[in-house]
């Protein structure tokens, strides 16, 4: 197996490690040991019925995927769709994700993740960010920019100070993340067009308050 060990986003070390070899985990002395490694593996999620409560849970469906193109035709693993989540839906080597209960809206370009990455505090499995790299791609002209999206460091779209300045912008940052699948993640997105007449008009009040404070007419 390969790994790497990083610091603030720079690569310290690396190497490959064989069963029964031990690395160092560049904390303290600990250090981690591969006792056993298989090819071939995948991790399995199985969704189990619950105990039934008076209370109604959140709406769904039951799903799989069929490749009728197979002979016999190939049918995926069957999973839960939860209204208002992602599920991934596995049929071979392929996968689909499927969204139930959202609410679509045409937007003038296509947003893909590029690479999602959760850096660690040294020495715990607690997430210090979130890195989300993400390619935008002008549906019109065709052209395309990368933004990266870090917690309270959100990526703009199309950018620029008068987008900014008139709230045109969209806004995208991080909401929530599945540690079951670091391949994907939640976004936030923030698009307010009005941005610049909501200021204008606290600016209005405030300018007014002032008027009326400090300065008076002449008797």
């Amino acid at each position: 197996i390969a790994w790497q060990l990083g610091r603030s986003g720079a690569v310290t070390s690396s190497g490959i490690l064989k069963q029964g070899d031990s690395m160092p985990l560049g904390w303290a002395d600990w250090r981690l040991r591969l006792r056993e490694a298989a090819t071939g593996k995948s991790v399995t999620y199985v969704m189990e019925p619950g105990e039934s409560k008076e209370q109604g849970g959140v709406p769904g469906f039951h799903a799989y995927l069929i490749d009728p193109s197979a002979n016999p035709p190939l049918r995926g693993e069957s999973s839960w769709v939860a209204s208002g989540e992602v599920t991934p839906l596995l049929i071979g080597n392929d996968l689909v994700r499927v969204g139930y209960g959202l609410e679509l809206r045409p937007i003038p370009f296509s947003i893909s993740l590029k690479d999602f990455q959760v850096p660690r505090d040294e020495g715990t499995e607690t997430p210090s960010d979130f890195m989300a790299t993400v390619q935008f791609k002008n549906l019109a002209t065709g052209g395309e920019s990368r933004g990266l999206i870090r917690m309270n460091h959100p990526a703009s779209y199309p950018g620029g100070l008068i987008a900014n300045m008139t709230g045109i912008n969209y806004k995208f940052s991080q909401a929530e993340w599945n540690p079951r699948d670091l391949k994907e993640t939640t976004l936030q997105v923030l698009y307010d067009p009005g941005w610049l007449f909501k200021w204008t008009g606290s600016l209005a009040i405030c300018l007014g308050i002032a008027t009326m404070f400090y300065i008076k007419p002449r008797s």
